[in-house]
């Protein structure tokens, strides 16, 4: 890393033209194997679901957390990473060498998961045509490539407004989400409910440390209750006898005080849990 700071203060003043082309050449290899090296950590981080576990966020929270970068560009890295290392090795190691870069590595991890198998099979010669083409044009063949071999035809993005789809069902008490959300809305849902799980998250930790006998809960449950608070209307909640004991409280503007004196903002709701059985308890309710 040192060298990298160092290298960045050269003065390229100095260089002829044609050292000054081949360290451009010589930097975008070394990008290359820097982006397939990041990737390998993204995915290892992934497996283990590190983040989850140490940090109560996403990888892709983590990262946008501590790099500042766009969600979007983020999910972008986590995605190719796992998708090159569970499918696509020899793509992995043609970046790790610097015979491709990221954008080509991108572009065969985004391929239709319909013919995910396919794109595999034929990853090789897929990389030894990117060394030969401009990229658009590859990246055009890719896209041929993809529409011929999915049985179910090429993408047209009309039809993606009718595969969003969203089932509620009631399991023994419970209810039960299952469906599917693609294209801008899937993006959209997923930065809104991530943003909202993870400032929920921040106020289980400032409770956790405030009372540490209070616990964290895991990220699944955070992102459910982080659904809920985000769902829910302004009125007052329904007594229930459910085991789990819920209090629903609006927080008027301006914001007010919450456990320990930690600011909660206008217009959010205090959310109390408490599950004796799993041993997850949230925030608690003060009697007046």
């Amino acid at each position: 890393m040192d060298r990298c700071r160092k290298a960045a203060r050269f003065d390229v003043g100095l260089g002829s033209n044609d050292d000054l082309r081949a360290a451009v050449l010589e930097l975008e290899s070394a990008r290359a194997a820097i982006d397939a090296t990041q990737g390998h950590y993204l995915a290892e981080l992934e497996a283990r679901d590190a983040c989850d576990i140490d940090l109560g966020l996403s990888t892709v929270s983590w990262l946008c957390s501590e790099l500042r970068v766009p969600r979007r560009d983020a999910a972008v890295r986590v995605r190719v990473a796992n998708k090159l290392r569970t499918e696509l090795d020899g793509v992995d190691a043609a970046l790790g060498e610097g015979r491709i870069g990221f954008e080509h590595a991108r572009v065969l991890a985004a391929a239709n998961p319909r013919v995910a198998e396919v794109i595999a099979g034929v990853q090789d010669a897929l990389v030894a045509a990117a060394q030969h083409s401009p990229f658009e044009i590859w990246r055009r063949d890719v896209a041929g490539l993809v529409e011929l071999v999915d049985q179910d035809g090429g993408h047209d993005p009309n039809d993606d407004v009718s595969r969003n789809r969203l089932h509620l069902d009631d399991v023994g008490g419970a209810t039960v989400l299952r469906g599917e959300l693609v294209g801008e809305t899937a993006l959209v849902v997923e930065q809104a409910l991530e943003a909202a799980t993870d400032a929920l998250f921040r106020r289980y930790r400032r409770d956790h440390e405030a009372c540490p006998e209070l616990v964290i809960p895991p990220r699944s449950v955070v992102r459910a209750l982080a659904l809920a608070a985000s769902s829910r209307t302004r009125r007052p909640a329904r007594s229930s006898t459910s085991p789990w004991s819920s209090t629903v409280t609006p927080v008027p503007s301006p914001p007010q005080t919450g456990h320990e004196s930690t600011p909660i903002p206008a217009g959010t709701c205090c959310v109390t849990r408490c599950c004796t059985p799993c041993g997850v308890t949230g925030r608690r309710s003060h009697s007046t």
